[in-house]
């Protein structure tokens, strides 16, 4: 482990980019919580909160690399895992309009092709194995997330901010129920 400069480090959000950061702050920091709004499967699956979660996917050769640098053998774990490899200029064909087909180059490079809930699924398995990572579901995010969106949509937006802080300082925070049943049906929507 490094020179530590912290006890404990939060990272909010347990999608590709947040368990790339558990990972990369990992050796910095005693403990590193990762909290995040979905419940996380057991296995790879599309998340609620993830708008392109159900798109096909490609790791570029600089995104393997980096990833492979924060879980080594990262590349073999998506292989294992069922992700198509690669070779970078051959097996994949560039064309534009009103541009010729590009050229087929062997490169000599390699990646993956895989759907976005496989890559975070072996992502975040790996972040798990992290002796000093822990994972963790809240609702509290989504919570948030679903006020958020009532606040940006409904044109009392600033009276409604008001509320919520009003809430966060006090324990009687579920006084407002019209408030609180708002919140909750687009917490079920999202």
């Amino acid at each position: 482990m490094a020179k530590p400069i912290g006890r404990t480090a939060v990272v909010i959000g347990a999608g590709i980019g947040g368990l790339s950061a558990a990972a990369a702050v990992s050796e910095f920091f005693s403990q590193v919580i990762v909290l995040e709004r979905d419940e996380l499967p057991d296995h790879p699956a599309p998340r609620p909160s993830v708008a392109q979660g159900r798109h096909p996917h490609l790791l570029l050769v600089g995104g393997l690399r980096a990833l492979e640098q924060l879980f080594p053998g990262f590349g073999d774990d998506l292989a294992a895992a069922g992700a198509v490899r690669y070779q970078v200029g051959i097996d994949i064909r560039i064309e534009r309009p009103e541009f010729h087909p590009y050229p087929q180059r062997d490169f000599g490079l390699h990646s993956y092709a895989m759907s976005r809930p496989l890559i975070e699924f072996v992502a975040r398995r790996r972040a798990a194995q992290l002796s000093n990572v822990t994972l963790r579901f809240d609702g509290t995010l989504m919570f948030a997330a679903a006020l958020t969106r009532l606040a940006a949509r409904e044109p009392e937006t600033h009276k409604l901010m008001t509320e919520v802080q009003h809430f966060l300082r006090s324990s009687d925070a579920y006084r407002e129920p019209a408030l609180m049943q708002r919140i909750k049906a687009e917490m079920a929507s999202a």
